[in-house]
């Protein structure tokens, strides 16, 4: 073999390497799951590109939303201590809001069941409307923070799916 044909297999293979890779179905599939419009990708670096677009920007939404709800559970959490601290519930500096809301709810029924005549019944009134707000606020938080983890769950057994697939 001389020069020219060694210059001219390593020309050639160095064209076949930049030579763009058509787009493949497990990406193409992925790129689909998150409801991408594929017919304008043609290669799988331009997919692989849009993949992680997709995917950061899902994180990013996530993050948000995680941030969000943390916020609303922290000053769930303030309120429903204010309202414990208001009725004389004994509340530890650890205890879950859960606990918390349980305490109250208890405490509440203790006063409504109890004979004393000096009891404002008004105020009696007012602490369990507040308290069924707050439980309402509770469960609406928590049912969303459950969804989240859920879609979060989710989306990760996709990926485990979508690398197994590769």
């Amino acid at each position: 073999m001389n020069n020219d044909s060694i210059n001219l297999n390593v020309n050639l293979q160095k064209q076949q390497t930049n030579v763009p890779q058509a787009l493949t179905d497990a990406t193409k599939k992925k790129l689909e799951l998150y409801g991408v419009d594929t017919s304008k990708i043609k290669t799988e670096d331009e997919g692989q590109k849009e993949l992680t677009r997709v995917e950061k920007e899902i994180e990013k939404e996530d993050n948000s939303k995680k941030n969000s709800e943390q916020k609303n559970s922290m000053n769930l959490t303030y309120t429903v201590k204010q309202l414990a601290k208001q009725i004389g519930t004994n509340v530890e500096t650890y205890d879950s809001t859960e606990k918390i809301l349980s305490k109250t709810y208890k405490k509440i029924s203790e006063l409504k069941d109890s004979d004393d005549k000096n009891l404002d019944k008004t105020k009696l009134k007012t602490y369990e409307e507040n308290y069924q707000l707050i439980l309402q606020k509770y469960l609406t938080t928590k049912r969303k923070q459950d969804e989240l983890n859920d879609s979060m769950n989710s989306l990760a057994y996709y990926n485990k799916i979508f690398q197994n697939m590769r």
